[in-house]
C-alpha cells in the first residue's frame, strides 16, 4: 500500500476522483479514503494547512497504514529561478525555514543535517515524467517579496510552502520513503496570495496528475 497526502481539500481532490474508494477510517478529526489508484492499494488523506497537521496526518496515516512510502501532492510558491507558474517539481530536499539550525541535529530526530533529502526517485524516471528537480524551504507564514529574497539566499531554495518540512520530518523519523512532487502557484510577490487563490485548483490538477503518472511507471518498473 502506498500513502499519499495534501495539505487542502483542493490539493487531494484530483486524487480522489481518480481512486476507486472502498473504506474510509478516521482518526484525529482526519478522514482517509481507502482503496486502489491505477489498480495499486492506496490510503489518501489531506491534512490540513501548517506543519503541526501535516505531523499529524502524516503519523496517523503510518500508524493506521503502515504505507510502504508516502507520497505527498500539492501546490508550492516560487522563491524565483527557473519555475513559473504551473511548472512541477520533484523535490529532492527540503527544510524548516523558521527553526533555528541545529535543533533537530542536536535534539530528536538527530537528523545528520538540517536537510531532509529525498532522493527516493530515479532521475530518469521524473526526467520521462517531465519533473525538474527543486529544493524547497517551509515555514508557518505566507512569504513576501522581502522573504523571498532572504530565503532565496539563506538556503539556495526555489520553493516554499507551509507543510513538506513537517512530512518530512514525520517520515524521517519512522524510516518512511518520501517522495513529494509541487506545482508552483505563485511568485511569492505582492500578488501572491491573489495568484494562490486563482491558480490553486488548476495547479493541483497538474501536480496529482503528475504524481498519480509517476507512480504508474514507478510500479510498472
Amino acid at each position: 500500500m502506498i500513502g499519499i497526502l495534501a495539505a487542502s481539500e483542493d490539493e487531494l481532490q484530483p486524487v480522489l476522483d481518480a481512486m476507486l474508494i472502498h473504506e474510509l477510517g478516521r482518526k484525529s478529526r482526519l478522514v482517509f479514503h481507502v482503496g486502489t489508484v491505477g489498480g495499486i492499494e492506496a490510503v489518501a488523506a489531506f491534512s490540513g494547512v501548517g506543519k503541526v497537521n501535516a505531523a499529524i496526518a502524516a503519523q496517523c496515516m503510518i500508524d493506521l497504514f503502515n504505507p510502504a512510502r508516502l507520497y505527498v501532492t500539492g501546490v508550492a510558491g516560487a522563491l524565483g529561478g527557473p519555475y513559473g507558474i504551473g511548472d512541477t517539481v520533484l523535490v529532492r530536499r527540503v527544510a524548516h525555514h523558521d527553526l533555528e539550525p541545529g535543533v533537530l541535529t542536536a535534539y530528536h530526530p538527530f537528523m545528520p543535517s538540517e536537510w531532509y533529502e529525498l532522493a527516493s526517485i530515479h532521475p530518469d524516471l521524473a526526467s520521462s515524467c517531465g519533473i525538474a528537480e527543486a529544493t524547497l524551504v517551509c515555514g508557518e507564514f505566507f512569504v513576501t517579496q522581502a522573504d523571498k529574497l532572504r530565503l532565496r539566499e539563506a538556503f539556495g531554495a526555489q520553493c516554499v510552502d507551509m507543510e513538506s518540512a513537517a512530512y518530512a520530518q514525520v517520515c524521517y523519523a519512522n524510516d518512511t520513503p518520501l517522495t513529494i512532487i509541487k506545482t508552483v502557484t505563485d511568485q511569492c510577490d505582492e500578488n501572491g496570495f491573489e495568484n494562490f487563490e486563482k491558480n490553486v485548483a488548476h495547479c493541483s490538477t497538474i501536480s496529482a496528475t503528475t504524481l498519480l503518472g509517476l507512480i504508474g511507471r514507478e510500479h510498472a518498473a
